[in-house]
C-alpha cells in the first residue's frame, strides 16, 4: 500500500498487480495451474514475497497487490460496474472452460446473478487458494488467511454461494485456522464467526460429519467466552456471543437461512487483552464450568475430551512468557522439546502457581510425554519407509487391533492409554505375526527398541502421592471429572510427575529425545 498526503493527513492507497489481459485469460491461467496442482507453483501463488520459487512464476508476483484486485473486481461486480475491456473475449472458449468440475459450484450458483460470468474472479482465486493451503505447509498459508479471514472475504464467499473452498479448507486444518490472529495479544472476535461460517461451508457439503462439527462449534463457543470473560470484554461482544449461540441451538435446524445479513457490523473488535487478578478470576471461574461441561458431554471420547481440556486452559490463562525454567535437568534439552510441550510445561507451571490445581497442571505435564513420543516415535514411523512398504494392512487378533490401527491409521497416533500396549506389542512375537504393521514398528525401532520399551513400561507403572494413582488414573479422571482425582492429585503429585519428567534415574522426557527416532 502507498501512502499519499492531504495536507499533513496520510491517506492509504491500494496497490495493484493484474497481469491478464481479460477475465477469461485469469480463469484460463487459474485454472491450468490448479490442473498441475505444481507444489512449487502453488507456493508461489499463495505468498510470492515470501516463495523461494517466486522467480520461476512472474504472473504470481506480488501477492497482496494481486489479491486486492480480486476484491477490487469483485467490489465492480457488486456495485454493477464491471470493465468493459475486461469482459471483452471469446465467450464460447469461456462456457467451454467452465464446463469443467473445477467450476461446478460457480456453474450452480451462476443462474442467481444478474450478469453473466459476475464474481468468477472470486471464485476461482479462492478456489485455488484453498487447493494450494491443502497442499503446501500450514506456516506458509498467512496470505491466504490475510485474504479470506482478515480482508473479510469470508463473507462474500458464503453470501455468493461458494461453501468448497471454506470447506477444503477447514477439512485439512480445522477451525483454528480461521481463528489465527496475526497479533498474539489481540483478540480478534470477528474470527470466530468466520471460523462458524466455515462450519457452515462443511455442513453444506458434507465433507465433515454433523456430530464432528457440532462438537467444533461447542468448543468455538467455549473459547470464545473464555477469552471474553478474560479480557473483560462480555458486553462488548454480545452479538458475537449470540450469534455462537444461535448457531448451537440451531445447528441441526436445516431451514435455517445461508449466512445472509446474520452480521450486519464486521469490524475488527481488536483490544488489548487485560491481565488483572479480577478479569483472571471470573475467566478461571468459566473455565472450570466449561471443563465440567465438557466432562460430561456423552458424545465425546476421553481422548476428545482431553484435547478439549487442554485447549480451554490455553484460553483461560494468559501466556506468561517470563515463567522460568527452573527445573535443571529438564532446561538442559528445553531447545529440543516439541515447541506444543514447551507450551504444555510452562502453562502447567503457571497453572499450578496462580491456582494451586494440581490435577489440571498435572494433566498437562501428562500429556507432553503423548507428545513427544508421538514426534520422536510415532509420526516419524508414519513418514518412514517402512512405514510406506505395509502390504498387509489389516489385523484380525482383537487383541492386537488398537495397537495395530493406532500405528497404521493416518492422522491417528498412540494416546497415552495405548502406549503401554505398544510397548508390549514390539516384544510380542504373537503380536508381531498378527500385524504387519506392529512388526515393520518394531523393526523400525531398531536399536531403540530395548529403550522404547522401557520408557512405555515406566508409564504404565509409574505411581504417584499418597494414594499411588498412575499417569492414567489423573489422566482419565480429569477427563471424565473424576472428583476422586481432583482430591486426591495433590501437591505432592504434582512434584512426582515433574520428576518422572524431568529427573533421574527415569527423566522420561531426556530419554525419549535421547532414543528419537526423529531424524529432522
Amino acid at each position: 500500500m502507498d501512502n499519499l498526503f492531504i495536507g499533513k493527513i496520510p491517506i492509504t492507497q491500494n496497490r495493484y498487480f493484474n497481469p491478464f489481459s481479460n477475465l477469461l485469460d485469469m480463469i484460463q491461467y487459474y485454472y491450468d495451474m490448479a490442473q498441475r496442482n505444481n507444489i512449487e507453483e502453488l507456493d508461489c501463488f499463495i505468498d510470492a514475497e515470501y516463495s523461494a520459487y517466486r522467480d520461476s512464476f512472474p504472473k504470481l508476483q506480488h501477492t497482496e497487490e494481486l489479491q486486492n484486485t480480486i476484491i477490487k473486481k469483485t467490489t465492480e461486480w457488486m456495485i454493477r460496474h464491471p470493465d468493459n475491456d475486461w469482459l471483452n473475449f471469446d465467450e464460447t472458449r469461456m462456457d467451454q472452460l467452465l464446463d469443467n468440475a473445477f467450476f461446478q459450484e460457480y456453474r450452480f450458483q451462476e443462474r442467481k446473478f444478474y450478469h453473466k460470468y459476475a464474481f468468477l474472479e472470486l471464485y476461482t482465486y479462492s478456489k485455488l487458494q484453498s487447493l494450494a493451503v491443502t497442499q503446501i505447509p500450514q506456516i506458509r498459508s498467512v496470505m491466504a488467511w490475510y485474504f479470506l479471514c482478515y480482508n473479510d472475504m469470508i463473507k462474500s464467499i458464503m453470501s455468493f454461494g461458494f461453501f468448497t473452498p471454506l470447506a477444503d479448507i477447514y477439512q485439512k486444518w480445522g477451525w483454528r485456522w480461521f481463528t489465527y490472529t496475526i497479533k498474539e495479544d489481540h483478540l480478534d472476535s470477528v474470527l470466530y464467526i468466520w471460523a462458524a461460517y466455515a462450519i457452515r461451508a462443511c455442513k453444506h457439503v458434507h465433507n465433515i460429519p454433523k456430530n464432528t462439527l457440532k462438537k467444533d462449534l461447542m468448543d468455538i463457543y467455549s473459547e470464545f467466552l473464555i477469552l471474553l470473560t478474560r479480557s473483560d470484554s462480555l458486553q462488548q461482544n454480545e452479538q458475537y456471543l449470540s450469534f455462537l449461540k444461535k448457531e448451537i441451538q440451531c445447528f441441526d435446524d436445516d431451514e435455517i437461512d445461508s449466512l445472509k445479513n446474520q452480521i450486519q457490523k464486521t469490524e475488527h473488535q481488536n483490544f488489548k487483552l487485560m491481565q488483572d487478578k479480577k478479569t483472571i478470576e471470573r475467566s478461571y471461574a468459566v473455565l472450570k464450568q466449561e471443563i465440567k461441561k465438557l466432562q460430561n458431554d456423552q458424545y465425546r471420547t476421553d481422548d476428545e475430551k482431553a484435547k478439549g481440556i487442554i485447549e480451554r486452559i490455553y484460553a483461560a490463562l494468559p501466556e506468561n512468557k517470563d515463567q522460568a525454567i527452573n527445573e535443571v535437568n529438564i532446561s538442559k534439552v528445553w531447545d529440543k522439546l516439541s515447541p506444543l510441550t514447551q507450551k504444555n510445561i510452562e502453562t502447567a507451571l503457571n497453572l499450578y502457581q496462580s491456582r494451586q490445581r494440581a490435577d489440571l497442571a498435572s494433566f498437562l505435564l501428562i500429556s507432553c510425554i503423548e507428545t513427544e513420543m508421538k514426534g520422536n516415535f510415532f509420526a516419524p514411523f508414519k513418514e518412514s519407509s517402512l512405514y510406506r512398504s505395509i502390504q498387509v494392512n489389516f489385523c484380525n487378533n482383537k487383541r492386537y487391533k488398537q495397537v495395530h490401527n493406532a500405528l497404521y491409521k493416518k492422522r491417528i497416533y498412540p494416546t497415552m492409554g495405548a502406549i503401554p500396549f505398544v510397548g508390549r506389542a514390539v516384544n510380542s512375537p504373537k503380536a508381531i505375526a498378527n500385524s504387519e504393521v506392529i512388526a515393520k514398528f518394531a523393526e523400525f525401532l531398531s536399536d531403540e527398541k530395548e529403550a522404547f520399551c522401557k520408557i512405555c513400561r515406566a508409564i504404565d507403572t509409574y505411581r504417584i502421592g499418597l494414594n499411588k494413582l498412575s499417569i492414567l488414573n489423573i489422566r482419565n479422571g480429569v477427563a471424565h471429572g473424576d472428583p476422586a482425582v481432583e482430591e486426591k492429585c495433590n501437591q505432592q503429585c504434582f512434584k512426582d510427575i515433574k520428576h518422572f519428567l524431568y529427573d533421574p534415574p527415569l527423566q522420561i522426557m531426556i530419554s525419549i529425545l535421547l532414543h528419537s527416532k526423529n531424524e529432522k
